[in-house]
């Protein structure tokens, strides 16, 4: 299992608000990359095709009430877990913290490894970004 993380970031909402984010699946949008090429919402299920990245279905996996969100992907030719950590500073920010634990052989892990540090990097970017 590979796994990675985020930096931490500081994110201006509070704990609550944050984890309210998080569980919409129509607000994941303003966290993706630009190089979206299909982003569909159908209840609980959001589809996600990134340039360079396969198409992978999202399901919510588990919640902690705004403590922790973790998304799997089912329908993904590489299965993986997509986690975000909240933790409350103060009435109007909290810390998250992005991580994405994924199966790979070692050739999968040699194509897959920079887009997957890109993606987790630039929704981390976008989140911090929040208010």
């Amino acid at each position: 299992m590979s796994s990675y993380k985020s930096d931490k970031i500081i994110v201006r909402k509070n704990d609550e608000d944050l984890f309210n984010t998080l569980i919409e699946f129509e607000n994941l949008k303003n966290f993706l990359p630009p190089n979206i090429e299909k982003f569909e919402v159908k209840g609980e299920t959001c589809i996600i095709k990134v340039d360079n990245l396969p198409q992978i279905k999202l399901n919510i996996h588990e919640k902690i009430s705004n403590k922790f969100v973790s998304y799997s992907a089912s329908e993904s030719p590489v299965p993986f877990l997509m986690k975000s950590f909240i933790e409350k500073i103060d009435n109007d920010s909290s810390y998250l913290i992005f991580e994405i634990d994924i199966e790979l052989n070692l050739m999968t892990k040699m194509m897959l490894e920079k887009p997957i540090k890109s993606f987790i990097n630039q929704i981390s970017n976008a989140a911090s970004k929040l208010s």
